[in-house]
């Protein structure tokens, strides 16, 4: 079965440049005439793809993949794109509602709170950091930021009629967005993929030297999994997705920042077939006013 891919303003499965075309329907997925959709050339480019829309299994194609699309505005070739199990679906945090709640998940995946501390300090507190990330992230997203070359935010969404616990919607709605084809979804996971020498404030990689490393040394940040969510490979699928996107850019050597308390952080890398290449000493830490982190690295 060929990889399919979604038109994310029509919610429309893509297998070639002539081929099978599907659209969601009470049974499933169902072929759809190609005159219904003749504002995109299945050849050329379309504005924006993500990368799933219904199980895998359910979408019998078997046409070959289309051949060039765009990832916000860098094309690329729809290979890249891959299903995820149980109705995962990719997509780049581009507009408002999306920012917001990809900022909300890193207030609720990266600040952690004293015991006994109340609910009300709490729902503040997050609240706070969530504007702050809303700022940065849109900020960094516009190309604002001062010292990214290219930077995408990959975003990993679960249908909110295939989310496995719904709690996670009940205790944080904040999660929950409405896609461009009007359907309801939950932010499960998300991370930073840029482009450069450099990733401003954090340990500068070595791989590659001399004038190449402005384009092949890329960087990932911000990785989290909503807490409910995690251990079902949301991380691993999101390694996955921004490694296949970094090859397209042509970036040869992936790097990650992780500090160096999170086993569990450590560990998902590992299993990725990220190493070590630096640590940060305990003055570097405190000059940053940070806890340590390590720099771990990755031929790609």
């Amino acid at each position: 079965m060929s990889i399919p891919t979604l038109l994310l303003n029509r919610g429309i499965v893509v297998s070639g440049p002539s081929a099978s075309v599907c659209a969601p329907s009470k049974l499933g997925w169902k072929p759809l005439p190609l005159v219904r959709i003749p504002s995109y050339g299945l050849t050329g480019r379309v504005s924006r793809v993500i990368a799933c829309a219904a199980p895998c299994d359910s979408l019998e194609v078997t046409a070959p993949v289309a051949g060039k699309f765009e990832f916000g505005s860098a094309p690329f070739d729809s290979s890249v794109l891959q299903c995820v199990r149980d109705g995962l679906v990719f997509q780049e945090g581009r507009t408002p509602e999306i920012i917001r709640a990809a900022a909300y998940l890193r207030a609720l995946s990266f600040y952690t709170y004293p015991e006994g501390r109340g609910e009300e300090a709490i729902r503040l507190h997050r609240k706070m950091k969530a504007e702050d990330e809303f700022t940065a992230l849109t900020s960094k997203v516009a190309g604002l930021e001062q010292g990214y070359k290219r930077i995408v935010c990959i975003l990993a969404l679960y249908p909110l009629s295939c989310l496995p616990d719904r709690s996670l919607v009940d205790l944080h709605p904040a999660l929950k967005v409405t896609l461009a084809n009007g359907e309801e979804h939950v932010l499960v996971g998300s991370l930073d993929l840029s482009q450069g020498k450099v990733l401003p404030g954090e340990i500068v990689g070595s791989k590659p030297q001399g004038s190449s490393a402005e384009r092949e040394r890329g960087y990932l940040s911000n990785v989290c999994v909503a807490p409910l969510m995690r251990q079902r490979g949301i991380g691993v699928a999101l390694l996955l997705q921004s490694q296949k996107i970094a090859q397209h850019w042509g970036i040869t050597s992936l790097y990650v920042h992780v500090v160096v308390t999170n086993d569990a952080a450590v560990k998902l890398y590992s299993k990725g077939g990220f190493i070590l290449e630096k640590e940060e000493t305990a003055s570097e830490a405190r000059n940053q006013a940070r806890p340590r982190r390590k720099l771990l690295h990755k031929f790609i």
